[in-house]
């Protein structure tokens, strides 16, 4: 499309084609005189609008410094005669020079806040301008002048802040914490959804100028109007507090609150913004978990209690006084001569051994290893004293005694417990007659030390071999086996808490172990042996504390009575 065609299409005439400058001089002989005033020009061009004159045909007849920047163009000459057409995209002259012929032919003002201008170099600018008519000295419209201000700078602050506004609206519309804003006597000036939502009302907008005292009690309200109060004097934030919240209605919640100041552009303080989260039922977690907690303790604390008593109990079982050999024997004239050392792995263990006089040269000694350590264990130690006392008349015979035992812990274990059973060792010793009859069921073989030999062994088992351990297999018969005795023998009875034990490299330590070290000590104490063993075991293991539960017993035969005086057993 030509220009005369552009023209055409924006103000239809015979000739469409803007009059030439030598054309309209005649008609605007009074605005030449006008602008050729040297004056008028300086002041022009100090002015930092746009500012331009153009006449009746829409063609500039005057412009300042300003105008002529964003045209390219350098002086005034280069403008004069021209219209929109010479300096603009066609589609955007278009729109300018229906506007300036609206305003001639109206004579009416035109203001538009901002028009969207692409220069010839392809950068954008956003121009508010206004338009009015320009008069000769009869009145007669003789062309228009124009003031144009580049808002881009302005456009581009707006289309941010118009960002950051969508923004927030929609994080106000969304989060489901409370978002508020008061003004310095900590009226409400904005809410969010969320908040608007949690009061009842229909939109944000019915709580502005309500304060907390018309939602709250006054005790809840009153603690956060005091907050505030201090927040907004101080300066200091208020970050994470827990608040109990109590409303009108009675309803009683939590939140997670934070608040700061807030101030204008000028650095005055306006008020304060905040943000509550609702953390109701993490709080009412905390208590229920708090008072589990004290529930618990008091359990603990009980239950603590319930094992020292059960310990002092268990203790009570063990011998404080061992018998004498024979009865009326003071003890350091008995033939036979006792000592132990126990330790459970917790407040209660599951070892257990008896000592009891069977006649005046004859001793019953008892010695088992619950499985597992514990409450649960300690029980059956108790369950073991009884079924002893209630078969002191088979006593006599080891292996009948255990048979016996089986047989009633398979009764009871299996109503009671799952797949639990007792290591033991039963063992007479008769000073009268020289021997020593022993059965074992499942459980470490005890030692004999010699000490007119020098020698530590273990004690023979029967030909038939140990039986397993009680409480496992119905109707087993247990066998014992004989050894004979000296005087300076040691009988050293033990639980496997000092030999089912790996060093660092994964070595078991063993009944053999337990040997090699006790035959260190044959002529030592047993309150020695003792020591040694728990020492020798601690260094094998690296560890000061052991796992399990440790009984260990020793019986020294001091000496053997004639057979004169041997009983009948």
């Amino acid at each position: 499309m030509s220009h005369d065609e552009q023209n055409h299409s924006v103000e239809p005439a015979a000739d469409s084609r803007p009059p030439s400058r030598k054309d309209a001089e005649p008609r605007f002989s009074g605005l030449e005189s006008f602008c050729a005033d040297n004056l008028l020009t300086n002041l022009l061009d100090s002015i930092p609008e746009m500012i331009y004159i153009k006449d009746a045909e829409c063609r500039y007849r005057l412009d300042n410094l300003a105008h002529r920047i964003p045209l390219g163009v350098q002086t005034v000459e280069e403008v004069i005669g021209k219209t929109a057409f010479d300096f603009f995209p066609q589609q955007l002259a278009r729109e300018f020079d229906a506007d300036d012929r609206r305003v001639i032919a109206a004579g009416k003002s035109l203001s538009k806040v901002t028009e969207r201008v692409v220069d010839r170099e392809g950068s954008v600018h956003w121009i508010a301008t206004f338009k009015s008519p320009l008069r000769g000295p009869q009145g007669e419209i003789i062309g228009l002048i124009g003031v144009g201000r580049d808002i881009t700078d302005q456009k581009h602050a707006e289309e941010e802040l118009e960002k950051e506004r969508t923004l927030l609206s929609a994080l106000m519309q969304s989060i489901p914490d409370y978002i508020y804003f008061k003004d310095t006597d900590s009226k409400f000036i904005r809410v969010n959804q969320a908040l608007a939502d949690r009061i009842g009302l229909i939109s944000p907008g019915e709580i502005l100028g309500k304060t907390d005292f018309e939602l709250f009690t006054e005790e809840h309200a009153r603690e956060a109007f005091e907050d505030e109060k201090q927040m907004m004097e101080n300066n200091q934030p208020i970050i994470g507090k827990e608040e109990k919240e109590t409303w009108k209605d009675g309803e009683i919640t939590w939140s997670s609150t934070s608040k700061l100041p807030m101030y204008n552009s000028r650095g005055e303080l306006t008020g304060s913004f905040g943000l509550s989260r609702n953390i109701t039922q993490q709080k009412e977690d905390q208590i229920r978990l708090a008072e589990f907690a004290r529930k618990t303790e008091e359990t603990n604390i009980r239950v603590k209690e319930d094992l020292a008593l059960a310990a002092e109990l268990q203790r009570s079982f063990l011998p404080n006084k061992y018998p004498t050999f024979p009865e009326s024997a003071g003890t350091y004239e008995s033939g036979l001569r006792f000592a132990h050392y126990y330790h459970p792995s917790g407040p209660v263990g599951g070892d257990f051994f008896s000592v009891r006089p069977l006649s005046d040269t004859t001793a019953s000694i008892f010695l088992c290893d619950v499985m597992g350590h514990g409450v649960r264990s300690a029980l059956v130690t108790a369950i073991m004293r009884t079924l002893i006392t209630d078969l002191s008349p088979v006593a006599s015979d080891p292996g009948l005694m255990l048979t016996q035992m089986n047989n009633r812990l398979q009764r009871i274990l299996r109503l009671k417990w799952d797949a639990i059973f007792v290591t033991a060792v039963a063992i007479i010793v008769n000073i009268g007659t020289g021997h020593v009859h022993y059965a074992n069921a499942g459980h470490p073989a005890p030692l004999l030390s010699r000490l007119s030999t020098k020698e530590t062994r273990r004690l023979p088992e029967p030909s038939e071999g140990p039986g397993p351990a009680l409480g496992l297999v119905q109707d087993v018969e247990y066998w014992s086996s004989m050894e004979n005795i000296l005087p300076g023998d040691r009988l050293l009875l033990f639980t496997d808490g000092l030999s089912d034990l790996c060093d660092s490299g994964g070595r078991h330590f063993g009944e053999d172990g337990v040997r090699d070290a006790a035959a260190t000590q044959i002529d030592q104490p047993p309150e020695q042996v003792f020591q040694h063993l728990l020492r020798t075991v601690r260094d094998v293991t690296g560890h000061e504390t052991l796992d399990d539960d440790v009984c260990m017993l020793a019986v020294d035969v001091i000496r053997l009575e004639d057979n004169s005086k041997e009983d009948s057993h």
